[in-house]
């Protein structure tokens, strides 16, 4: 993973954002942050349009300036305010390419004793964006928990591409790097995969979880990763899902779901 030097931050102000703010701090301390506030664009002729429009750009205007200002607390203080008009996926897409965004951070709901279905808009931005997404649980607490960063893949096919950004971050964060598998690899790719995280010089564990189903999977992994600072994990990208991906069009599968509506462990979607 090249240096994160930008990172964009969909504005949505949760109870817990005090802790995020020191998270994303202490994970990008170097970057330039685009606080991102999006209203909808209204196309009502309706004599209470303005007075709406109005108020909904104030409130993400409020929301933009409370991100920033936590932000700035934690000793991160280059930052961008933003608002901008029309569909978030769009129009946050949009400029995420014009400005170079290494890495988009998002919340999934503003109050932690809500337990819902991530958004559909949450939803779009997981699966469409093409560079990794941090998400945000209202259960997520900064505890100053253990120096270890989690790497979750359903099987070593899948590490390719994904254990290089884990790599990084960890040694980034001086942490040690823990990769759970859900399926038993065979010897030999097992054998080249140790060989080459020895070649890391990073401090590393492997664990194989044998699970029946995915819930099962997502249970494991948040007992393994009470004590990470993040779970870095790789989107579905296989056939239809990858094409409705692109377009926009895809929901979460029921792992990427589950991890992004109950975990208290921040989680990387690459």
């Amino acid at each position: 993973m090249s240096p994160v030097r930008n990172v964009g931050f969909y504005a949505i102000v949760s109870d817990n954002i005090d802790d995020i703010a020191l998270h994303v701090c202490m994970l990008f301390p170097h970057a330039c942050f685009h606080i991102i506030g999006v209203t909808h664009r209204l196309k009502s002729r309706h004599h209470y349009t303005s007075l709406y429009a109005n108020i909904m750009h104030n409130l993400a205007k409020e929301s933009v300036s409370s991100i920033a200002s936590r932000l700035r607390s934690q000793g991160c203080n280059n930052i961008k305010e933003i608002i901008i008009e029309g569909k978030p996926t769009k129009v946050i897409t949009n400029y995420i390419k014009r400005n170079s965004i290494d890495v988009l951070v998002t919340i999934t709901s503003s109050k932690p004793s809500v337990i819902e279905a991530v958004s559909p808009t949450i939803q779009r931005l997981i699966s469409s964006i093409r560079i990794p997404v941090l998400i945000y649980t209202p259960f997520f607490k900064f505890q100053g928990k253990e120096k270890i960063v989690t790497l979750a893949l359903q099987s070593l096919s899948h590490i390719n591409g994904n254990v290089s950004i884990a790599i990084s971050l960890a040694k980034n964060l001086n942490a040690q790097l823990e990769i759970i598998i859900m399926k038993r690899a065979g010897k030999i790719q097992l054998e080249k995969f140790r060989r080459y995280l020895l070649g890391s010089n990073v401090v590393f564990g492997l664990n194989i979880i044998e699970s029946s189903t995915m819930d099962e999977f997502v249970s494991k992994i948040l007992k393994l990763c009470n004590d990470s600072l993040i779970i870095v994990t790789k989107r579905h990208e296989k056939g239809l899902s990858r094409l409705l991906g692109i377009l926009g069009l895809r929901r979460l599968v029921s792992y990427e779901k589950i991890l992004a509506s109950i975990s208290p462990i921040p989680i990387l979607f690459i």
